[in-house]
């Protein structure tokens, strides 16, 4: 099974901008259930596009695809 579906949270961010779209990335590449509540804009081009972390030295790169609502 994958891990999210073993997680006990589900982590809602509200807003997926620089700081609730880092989180949402991060706390989904930890295996938790995330659900980003965004606007239709947004909601458009994460459904489009997913949601990443960019790489640096200390975080690798991530794109996962959360829930929206």
């Amino acid at each position: 099974r994958h891990p999210v579906e073993n997680s006990p949270q589900h982590i809602v961010v509200l807003g997926p901008g620089g700081v609730g779209g880092l989180i949402a990335a991060l706390a989904s590449r930890a295996g938790q259930r995330v659900t980003c509540l965004a606007s239709e804009s947004t909601a458009d081009v994460l459904r489009r596009d997913g949601i990443s972390a960019d790489g640096s030295a200390t975080m690798p790169e991530f794109l996962g695809r959360e829930q929206l609502a």
